[in-house]
């Protein structure tokens, strides 16, 4: 996962969160964070790769990518409100997220899941970890060309 990180280009990283700072949001969720995505706050914090950016935590998470916060949000104020199992980590720009499946522990890992907005519910499983969902991203978005419009730049 940090291999692809370094050599992706059009990037911004956090500082990295501390061990406390993680465990903290763990028990203020309510939830385990999977061994890749904690290893991902240590060493990044929180990340912007292109036009796609990453909740996380640490000293320079901006305000609206916190991941405490955005739970916090999602949880409460979200047309269905989102359940307390799924982790948010990604906008997709029309207010569904790619979250973490925190119910469903697999060895450490939790599978990420699409979480729409308008149904509550979490749709689509999209992969097995934190790390193999990042490197997916990461090579879609590498095969993006650079004069794409916006239309190129949705999933799907």
């Amino acid at each position: 996962m940090f291999s692809a990180i370094d050599a992706f280009q059009d990037k911004e990283l956090g500082v990295g969160a501390d061990v406390t700072s993680i465990a903290n949001a763990s028990r203020s969720l309510g939830v385990r964070l999977p061994d890749s995505y904690r290893a991902f706050l240590l060493k990044c914090g929180w990340a912007r790769f292109a036009h796609e950016e990453i909740c996380g935590l640490g000293p320079t998470v901006p305000a609206y990518l916190d991941l405490t916060a955005t739970a916090k949000l999602e949880r409460e104020s979200a047309y269905h409100g989102m359940p307390n199992h799924l982790v948010p980590l990604m906008n997709d720009g029309a207010g569904n997220q790619y979250c973490i499946d925190s119910s469903a522990d697999e060895g450490g890992e939790s599978p990420i899941v699409f979480w729409d907005h308008e149904s509550g519910r979490a749709t689509e499983r999209v992969a097995p970890s934190f790390a193999t969902w990042l490197i997916g991203r990461l090579n879609r978005l590498r095969s993006i060309p650079k004069d794409a419009s916006w239309m190129d730049l949705r999933d799907g």
